[in-house]
C-alpha cells in the first residue's frame, strides 16, 4: 500500500514535494473514492522513481510498464526499474534473498534525494569501510545488475 499511497500523494501539488519513491505500488487499490495508482498516474505532479519485482504475483508487470507510458504521458520525469527475478517486498522482509536487486534500490534511492533525478545513478554509492560503516563515494558508473529500466 505505501508505493501506491506515495504515488497518489503524489496528484497533490500544493505539498512541494521533491519526488516520489514508490516501492511495488500496486495498481488496483481505489482510494477513497478517489481512484487507484494507474488511473491517476497522469495527474503525478512529482518526479517518481519507481521500484518493482518482475515475479510480484499481485502487481502484473504489464500494469508497472502502463504506469510508466501514463506517466510519461503526464510529463512526469521517473524511472521505473523492474528486478526480473524479485518478488513483492524484496526489499524489506526478502531483503537477504533478494540482496543484489535491495542494493541496486538503494543506490537508487540515495542518488535521487541527492540529485532529485529518478534517473541519476552515477553520484552517490555505498561502500563499506573495514570497519563496517558505510561512507559515500563518487562515482561515474551506473550500479551493475540484471533489471529491466525504462
Amino acid at each position: 500500500m505505501g508505493g501506491s499511497l506515495s504515488l497518489v500523494t503524489g496528484t497533490e501539488p500544493d505539498l512541494g514535494l521533491s519526488g516520489l519513491i514508490a516501492f511495488y505500488a500496486g495498481m488496483s487499490r481505489d482510494f477513497g473514492g478517489k481512484g487507484t495508482a494507474l488511473a491517476l498516474a497522469t495527474q503525478v505532479k512529482y518526479p517518481v522513481l519507481g521500484l518493482f519485482g518482475g515475479k510480484d504475483q499481485g502487481i502484473p508487470v504489464e500494469q508497472v510498464r502502463e504506469l510508466r507510458r501514463r506517466l510519461i504521458e503526464a510529463g512526469v520525469q521517473q524511472e521505473i526499474v523492474i528486478y526480473p527475478e524479485a518478488t513483492h517486498s524484496f526489499f524489506d522482509r526478502r531483503q537477504t534473498e533478494f540482496a543484489e536487486a535491495s542494493a541496486d534500490s538503494w543506490k537508487r534511492i540515495l542518488n535521487f534525494i541527492a540529485t532529485g533525478d529518478p534517473t541519476r545513478t552515477d553520484v552517490v554509492v555505498e561502500k563499506k569501510s573495514s570497519a563496517g560503516a558505510a561512507t559515500k563515494l563518487e562515482s561515474k558508473k551506473p550500479p551493475p545488475g540484471p533489471v529491466e529500466v525504462f
